[in-house]
């Protein structure tokens, strides 16, 4: 009777062991369900959402580095019509690599300039600039450089203010992009990540020849979200522009 008893023991604690399973695991899909929702349907459209934010700011962003600068040429020749500055003795410089050249004096008003590959900025001198002493100088592949003089003398009595270097948007990407979404739709789609079954528009308020986009259908659930982004122009104009990203 002993061993039949303890017999039923083990049985009866082999039960106990399959319900306190059941029950954890009941639990364990209640909880997945209740916090992860893996049925929430609009998780989809969030992370592409995300995805397309990313892509596009990838795809147009460049970089933009702008400061001051104080340059003194009084003892050059009158007939000189440009100096130069070796920025590759900048560190900053060295370390971020060079593209192009915009320069403006303080009145806002530009001055042709130009920069090699090796950090030799240019910058016009002119008739008209003999007093002009401070200038604001901005480098970016969004800017067209100029062809000067190649004589122009080495100045080395200058000041250079604080450095600001910071992520743009390229005007001129924008408007490639816009050619890819008309051209090639699907292709363009691909490249950004978006599933085959989904289809996106982008479109700007304060830029208007921006307008990727294409009618969706009635019965289409549309995600939107807008996104502020600078945009930098190879005149040297940045604007603060809003774009709508729509998913459905």
């Amino acid at each position: 009777m002993f061993k039949r008893g303890l017999m039923l023991n083990i049985k009866g604690s082999g039960h106990l062991e399959i319900i306190l399973s059941f029950v954890f695991f009941v639990g364990f899909v209640f909880f997945i369900f209740l916090f992860l929702k893996p049925y929430d349907t609009k998780s989809m459209p969030e992370s592409l959402m995300r995805g397309l934010a990313d892509s596009f700011e990838k795809n147009t962003s460049t970089n933009l580095t702008t400061f001051f600068l104080e340059a003194n040429y009084t003892s050059f020749p009158p007939n000189m019509s440009c100096f130069s500055i070796n920025l590759s003795n900048e560190i900053d410089f060295f370390k971020m690599g060079f593209s192009n050249s915009f320069v403006e004096n303080l009145s806002d008003n530009e001055v042709s300039s130009s920069l090699s590959s090796d950090g030799i900025l240019k910058i016009s001198k002119g008739l008209g600039n003999l007093n002009e002493s401070y200038f604001k100088i901005s480098i970016s592949p969004e800017f067209e450089d100029e062809i000067l003089d190649p004589s122009c003398m080495e100045l080395d009595d200058y000041k250079i203010g604080s450095v600001l270097n910071r992520k743009v948007l390229s005007y001129n990407s924008l408007i490639n992009l816009n050619k890819s979404y008309s051209d090639n739709y699907e292709g363009f789609k691909q490249d950004l990540g978006i599933p085959k079954v989904f289809d996106f528009a982008i479109v700007s308020k304060d830029l208007p020849e921006i307008n990727m986009n294409r009618a969706s259908p009635p019965s289409a659930e549309v995600f939107v979200c807008n996104y502020y982004f600078k945009v930098l122009k190879s005149n040297g104009n940045i604007i603060n522009a809003e774009f709508t990203l729509k998913i459905w």
